[in-house]
C-alpha cells in the first residue's frame, strides 16, 4: 500500500473543523504518517522528517498559502530523493491551487479515495496531473519563493479588501471570491474616481530577449494554473513559454465590458490591444515599488532590486 506523509495546518482557516474526519481516516490506514504545525518555521523539520521513511505521497491540507510554504521549502532545499507526488486537500480561505491540480470533495474524502482506488496500486500513474511551478526572486537569489501563481498592483489591493471587508464577514472560499470580484465591480462603478483599489502602478516588465516594457499598471498576474479562483482562466495567445503572464494597463480601456472577456473569454476575447496583454513566456523581470503576492502571501518589495520570475521546474499533484 502507498506510503503517504500528511501536513495539516491547523491554523490554516478551516482545519481545525476538518481535522477530525481526516484523523478519523488517517487513523483507518496505518502507511499514512499524520503531523500537524501551527507555524510555517515547522515545515523544514516535519518534511525532513518525513523524508526519514518511505514516503510515495506527501498529501497537505491547508490553503494556498500553506501549499506555497511546502513548494518552497520542497525546491529549495528538498530532503527527498525526489520532490514526492503531491496531494492537495483544501482547508484555507482561499484554495486555488486545490481547485486546480487537487482532487473534488471533502478532504477526508479524498484521502479515503486515495487509499482505496491508489493504495495498492504499484503506480501513480494515471492519477497524477503535472504542472510548472513558479519561482520568484532577485537576481541574486535572495528571498526566494516558489508557487502557482504571482501578482501585484490591484490584485494585492483586492486580497487586502477581501481580508478586510469579506473575510471579516465570514464568508468562505467561492462565496468570499465571488463577493470580491462583485465588490470591484461596485468600486469601478461607483467609487473609482476616489478608490484606493483602482489606481496605476509604475512597473517596468522585461521578457528576456527584449527590452524593458514601462508603464502604468493596474494588474500583473503570473501563474502556472490552468485555471483561478472562480474557474477563471484570465490569460490568452499563451505562445511557447510555461509560465502565463497577464498585464492590464492603467487606465483600462472598457474596463466594466472586458471584465467577463478577461476572466472567461475564449478563444479570441476581442479586448483593445493598448490595455490588455497576455502571453506565455519562460520568464520576466519587474522593476516595481509596489508589494506582491505568491498564493496569497504578501511580500514586500526592494525598489532597487529587481524581481525575476521564472519557470521552477515541475511537480506531480494528485488527483483522484
Amino acid at each position: 500500500m502507498i506510503r503517504v506523509a500528511l501536513l495539516s495546518n491547523v491554523k490554516s482557516h478551516r482545519v481545525r473543523r476538518l481535522l477530525g474526519s481526516v484523523q478519523a481516516v488517517a487513523r483507518c490506514y496505518p502507511p499514512i504518517r499524520h503531523a500537524r504545525f501551527e507555524d510555517f518555521a515547522a515545515l523544514r523539520d516535519l518534511l525532513r522528517d518525513a523524508a526519514q521513511h518511505p514516503t510515495d505521497v506527501l498529501a497537505v491540507l491547508g490553503g494556498d498559502g500553506t501549499v506555497q510554504g511546502v513548494l518552497t521549502e520542497l525546491l529549495t532545499d528538498n530532503p527527498f530523493p525526489e520532490v514526492p507526488p503531491i496531494l492537495v486537500l483544501s482547508g484555507g480561505m482561499t484554495n486555488m491551487t486545490a481547485g486546480d491540480v487537487g482532487p473534488q470533495g471533502r478532504p477526508a474524502d479524498a484521502l479515503d479515495r486515495l487509499m482505496r482506488q491508489v493504495g495498492g496500486r504499484e503506480t501513480l500513474a494515471g492519477f497524477t496531473v503535472r504542472r510548472h511551478v513558479l519561482r520568484v526572486a532577485s537576481p541574486q537569489g535572495s528571498s526566494m519563493q516558489y508557487g502557482m501563481y504571482f501578482g501585484t498592483a490591484a490584485v494585492v489591493r483586492a486580497i487586502q479588501l477581501c481580508h478586510s471587508n469579506v473575510h471579516s464577514i465570514g464568508l468562505e472560499a467561492g462565496c468570499a471570491n465571488a463577493a470580491t470580484l462583485a465588490g470591484t465591480v461596485f468600486e469601478w462603478i461607483f467609487r473609482r474616481r476616489t478608490s484606493t483599489l483602482f489606481k496605476g502602478d509604475s512597473i517596468a516588465l522585461s521578457v528576456p530577449g527584449e527590452p524593458a516594457w514601462s508603464g502604468q499598471r493596474l494588474v500583473v498576474s503570473i501563474t502556472t494554473l490552468d485555471r483561478l479562483v472562480l474557474g477563471a482562466r484570465p490569460f490568452w495567445n499563451d505562445g511557447d513559454g510555461p509560465v502565463r503572464m497577464t498585464v492590464v494597463d492603467y487606465p483600462p480601456q472598457r474596463f466594466l465590458s472586458a471584465i467577463p472577456r478577461v476572466l472567461y473569454g475564449w478563444p479570441d476575447r476581442h479586448l483593445p490591444a493598448e490595455t490588455y496583454h497576455s502571453r506565455g513566456v519562460s520568464g520576466v523581470s519587474l522593476q516595481m515599488t509596489c508589494p506582491f503576492t505568491v498564493d496569497g502571501q504578501l511580500f514586500e518589495t526592494d525598489p532597487a532590486v529587481p524581481l525575476d520570475i521564472s519557470d521552477g521546474g515541475v511537480v506531480r499533484f494528485i488527483k483522484v
